[in-house]
């Protein structure tokens, strides 16, 4: 049919090293113009003629499975999808779509990880911390729960720390941020990326600071997200930002 033919066509113009690089931008610009994919974002919106009766079909844009949130049950539809060993059958939309939905499920797994972290750190309270607020989060924990940490993945003490600081973040300082993780609709680095900008905060004014942000992060790149979550901390906290930006300079 004309669908068929037409992914024909683009498959020899990419195959072609005389045209693969024009195909190949022009691909990229098109997702550019689309726009970042998943629940409620402009790239899955409409739906792309020529969705397949395979495996990926649900992941084509608009589908329910490109628009639905990271949990168990989407990622057993990826892996469905797969390891079902037919992906060849699958639109470039559905590819693409398959790509996003998996990087929810993983960071919706992340999240959970996080969590049991954070519970690692209930049971590991320094001596004399207190423990207070909904999370019941110890203010302080023992500094050996990241060698536990380190050890039990065969990881660094530097990778363990970050986990154990930003577990504890999420728990006490950003429960929007959270709560898009644990959706799967925010993926760890842009989960970094917030929780490293409003260091500076005390709880509730990096809670003040996600809430300036939130609505529009899932759909910035990394960089426009920098951008903003620093803009809410000067916002927030003018004062800490400024001493932070000469603390770094001086260490520059």
């Amino acid at each position: 049919d004309r669908l068929e033919a037409e992914r024909a066509l683009d498959a020899a113009f990419l195959a072609d090293p005389a045209t693969a690089e024009l195909a190949g931008a022009m691909l990229a610009d098109e997702a550019r113009k689309r726009g970042p994919r998943g629940p409620g974002l402009l790239g899955s919106a409409e739906p792309v003629p020529g969705s397949s009766s395979g495996p990926a079909g649900g992941f084509g844009a608009a589908g329910c499975l490109d628009t639905a949130p990271g949990s168990a049950e989407l990622l057993s539809f990826v892996e469905q999808a797969v390891d079902s060993g037919r992906l060849g059958e699958a639109s470039e939309d559905e590819l693409v779509g398959l790509v996003c939905a998996a990087d929810r499920a993983e960071a919706a797994v992340c999240a959970r990880k996080h969590a049991v972290v954070a519970e690692l750190i209930r049971r590991r309270p320094a001596p004399g911390a207190k423990t207070d607020g909904p999370a019941s989060m110890p203010e302080a924990y023992l500094d050996s729960a990241a060698d536990e940490v380190k050890w039990a993945l065969a990881e660094t003490r530097q990778a363990a720390d970050q986990m154990l600081s930003l577990a504890w973040d999420l728990e006490v300082r950003l429960p929007g941020t959270s709560a898009l993780f644990r959706d799967g609709l925010l993926r760890h680095s842009k989960v970094e990326i917030i929780a490293r900008s409003t260091g500076v905060l005390d709880p509730e004014e990096a809670r003040e600071a996600e809430r300036m942000v939130l609505g529009g992060a899932r759909g910035m790149s990394p960089h426009q997200l920098r951008q903003a979550i620093q803009l809410a901390v000067n916002t927030v906290a003018p004062k800490k930002a400024k001493d932070r930006r000469e603390h770094g300079a001086r260490r520059a």
